[in-house]
């Protein structure tokens, strides 16, 4: 959903859902961070749920088009091209969750803004959770 902002000059966020395979099923979040500024700080949880016949767990985690199977899941982004980065997001463990049809698993992840950043910032990046059948999975 949209967030509408009411009375106070503050940042949010806003995730959105996305079918990029267009099966029918999200499979992708857009997060978008509006109005951030320094040290700007954000948890967002969300559930995976299994909708199909069989067993799955959870084998890597696509962040920005950077792959990740194990934990520790970190990883900056130099949004000004000034070789630092500008905010860091860490993703939750999930990896080897099993799945069974109908189950779900919470996942999350924190976003931090670094001191540097500028006021009043867009910053924007996805994230893939990819699960493969259950027998398939090698750790």
């Amino acid at each position: 959903g949209q967030i509408t902002q009411v009375d106070k000059n503050v940042g949010c966020s806003v995730v959105g859902y996305v079918d990029s395979d267009g099966d029918g099923d999200y499979d992708k979040l857009t997060v978008t961070f509006k109005n951030t500024y320094p040290r700007y700080y954000e948890h967002i949880a969300f559930k995976l749920h299994n909708n199909g016949s069989i067993p799955l767990r959870v084998e890597k985690v696509i962040i920005n088009g950077q792959e990740f199977t194990e934990l520790p899941v970190e990883v900056g982004f130099d949004v000004n091209q000034d070789g630092e980065d500008d905010f860091n997001v860490w993703y939750g463990d999930s990896f080897g969750a099993q799945l069974h049809p109908c189950e779900s698993v919470d996942i999350s992840f924190d976003f931090e803004l670094k001191q540097a950043a500028p006021q009043g910032g867009t910053y924007t990046f996805t994230i893939e959770i990819i699960a493969v059948q259950w027998n398939e999975y090698s750790p």
